[in-house]
């Protein structure tokens, strides 16, 4: 299961927030991030990720990760995404347990994913909440456990994480960890869709020839009511001046 690891800069995100942490180091590495100089930008990161800056690790490990102001090291990442995760960074934990899971630029362990995984669930990480979930689904790591996938999955769902309310309808269809309900399986991939998972649509189309129209309109008003009664899984929309 191979997974993407964005980068900060090339999306543009802006480094703020890390103003709070102020070394000279990290601010002299946001002016270069403004000017577009990475390489003098990674420079300053790193000097501010080795005398411990957890948010510095995390960016460090990015600019490994993405190629950008240093050779592409997916080795050196996950060791910056560990240096990160133990402090506590949260994305950092999501993104260490992910490279676990996929034996990519580490190797290949389950139990250390699962570990993780659980570690920034504790602390609120939604998607490593429906990751986590993955693996009770899936017996990877932990103890195969249907019925505590399905309940982090709904956890994550409310959180408005796409790929948990999607997975929710594959356990529905197959009546794994809970009752089998091709409506209820509609009205998960329904919601999925509606907040943007492309995955979930897909699921929704397929499922055409599992529901009759009546069966339809149901799932589609339970998951209208659904997302009412869950605002924090509504998409988030900048707002504009």
């Amino acid at each position: 299961m191979r997974r993407l690891y964005f980068s900060l800069l090339a999306a543009g995100i802006a480094l703020t927030t890390l103003t709070s942490y102020a070394h000279a180091d990290m601010a002299r590495a946001q002016a270069f991030v403004k000017e577009k100089n990475f390489e003098a930008a990674f420079k300053e990161f790193i000097a501010s990720a080795k005398e411990g800056n957890m948010y510095a690790q995390y960016i460090v490990a990015q600019m490994y990760a993405n190629g950008e102001g240093v050779e592409r090291d997916m080795r050196e990442s996950a060791f910056w995404y560990g240096m990160a995760a133990d402090l506590g960074h949260l994305k950092s934990q999501n993104n260490l347990a992910n490279m676990y899971m996929d034996g990519f630029g580490i190797q290949q362990n389950f139990d250390e994913a699962a570990r993780w995984f659980q570690r920034a669930a504790n602390n609120g990480n939604t998607l490593s909440m429906a990751s986590l979930a993955e693996l009770y689904q899936h017996g990877y790591g932990v103890e195969q456990d249907h019925k505590k996938a399905v309940r982090l999955y709904e956890a994550a769902a409310k959180a408005g994480v796409g790929k948990a309310m999607n997975n929710l309808g594959f356990m529905h269809f197959g009546g794994i960890g809970v009752s089998q309900s091709y409506t209820q399986a509609y009205k998960w991939f329904s919601i999925a869709e509606f907040i943007g998972n492309l995955q979930g649509r897909v699921n929704k189309f397929d499922m055409r020839d599992y529901v009759n129209d009546a069966e339809k309109s149901q799932a589609e008003m339970a998951a209208e009511r659904w997302l009412a009664e869950h605002p924090d899984a509504m998409p988030k929309r900048d707002k504009k001046d």
